[in-house]
């Protein structure tokens, strides 16, 4: 169990984790640069369950790396802020990926709307 632990809170995994999503944006990019619409993109892209699956091992990996400094120290405290704030955002992003709604508003100067285009 030591050695999968090791692994998830690892360099090497989180490399793996930067190349494949390195990898998604760009492919994303490209589809959304050639097909003009971000929709599109996003279906084949963002919105995958490999994407999801790649923020989820981001998760993983920085909160297994953070708890293998257990128990924390004082001098840990500025590493144990940056790896929080980390996990703050990625949950954002999942937060969103699962229960926020994607859509285009117009407004004009002065007015307000209720109404939202679905992207």
């Amino acid at each position: 169990m030591k050695p999968i632990y090791h692994f998830l809170g690892g360099i090497k995994f989180a490399i793996f984790l930067i190349t494949s999503v390195t990898i998604f944006v760009i492919a994303g990019t490209l589809i959304e640069s050639r097909t003009e619409s971000h929709a599109f993109a996003a279906n084949l892209t963002y919105n995958s369950f490999w994407f999801s699956f790649f923020i989820w091992g981001f998760f993983i990996n920085i909160l297994f790396s953070a708890t293998r400094r257990w128990p924390f120290k004082k001098k840990h405290i500025p590493f144990l802020i940056t790896y929080f704030g980390l996990l703050m955002i990625l949950s954002g992003v999942m937060i969103k990926n699962y229960f926020g709604t994607q859509g285009v508003m117009t407004l004009i100067e002065g007015s307000g709307s209720e109404e939202i285009a679905l992207a």
